[in-house]
């Protein structure tokens, strides 16, 4: 196993992101345009002739020096590979990280075993699927009281959906009603709907009123046998008429029998559809 490190502008695109593509953890997070489209401050450790890779996203502190971090829109990273993520590979990979990070913080998948490594805290967290499997009907069972009381609201408000909203319309959405707003994300977020659009992955959907009024929206990422829940927002009036709720189940409906896992992406709004937990990882030191 010969693991280097290449810079980020030395990185073959195609072999990246094919390594990503067909690893057997492979997510949107991995592709190089993603990371791009977050930042430009990174390097990355690559295994052969890209049988695996880890992207190493740093920044520096206000002594000039360097730290791995992770970004708010990068939900799992870590190790990508088309071979089994064993303890000796994960530990073999992250003794490869330069010494002079004297601080890390990654954040990697189930598939990544917590290596028995003093060297590196461990914290397990917590993501939410929802296996789309099943007839509507099954699925809708699992929803808690709370979940039926905002879709019986959605319907006396009479709510309807929307599906022809560009990215522009998402992000400046974003920008007025998310507490999380930042103009890095909201430019990152950009970027991103737009690689999504142009490969064809993924579309942006709303709810209005009865007088067109935007109460909620989300972009909707197909990734890797997901359909990633990635910007869901909701205004104070559409939280009082279940405007997420009401945009949710018609993701529901529209993907119900299907061989699919909805993600929820560490989104709360979403809790209360008969989501199962899932663990991550993030290892620091």
């Amino acid at each position: 196993m010969n693991i280097r490190l290449i810079s980020r502008e030395e990185i073959d695109t195609s072999k990246w992101n094919s390594c990503v593509h067909f690893a057997i953890n492979g997510n949107i997070f991995g592709y190089k345009w993603y990371i791009d489209a977050i930042t430009k401050d990174w390097e990355a450790l690559v295994e052969d002739d890209y049988a695996s890779v880890m992207p190493l996203i740093w920044k520096k502190n206000w002594l000039g020096k360097k730290r791995l971090y992770i970004p708010s829109l990068m939900r799992e990273s870590g190790i990508y590979s088309a071979n089994p993520l064993s303890e000796k590979r994960v530990s073999s990979f992250l003794d490869a990280i330069p010494s002079h990070y004297k601080k890390a913080a990654i954040q990697v998948d189930q598939f990544t075993l917590p290596p028995n490594n003093q060297a590196w805290n461990v914290e397990r967290k917590s993501n939410h699927l929802v296996y789309m499997n099943r007839p509507y009907d099954t699925l809708s069972e699992q929803f808690s009281n709370k979940t039926e009381i905002q879709l019986a609201l959605a319907k006396s408000a009479n709510l309807r959906p929307i599906n022809s909203l560009k990215p522009e319309k998402i992000a400046n959405f974003y920008k007025a009603h998310s507490k999380e707003y930042t103009k890095e994300n909201y430019h990152a977020y950009l970027r991103i709907m737009y690689n999504v659009l142009h490969r064809g992955w993924g579309f942006a959907s709303g709810v209005v009123d009865s007088k067109d009024k935007l109460l909620a929206v989300n972009f909707l990422i197909f990734s890797h046998g997901r359909l990633i829940s990635f910007l869901p927002v909701v205004s104070k009036e559409g939280e009082g008429v279940g405007a997420l709720e009401f945009l949710v189940n018609l993701i529901f409906h529209t993907n119900a029998n299907r061989q699919v896992l909805f993600d929820y992406n560490e989104n709360e709004q979403h809790f209360g559809f008969g989501e199962e937990v899932i663990p991550f990882y993030e290892f620091s030191k």
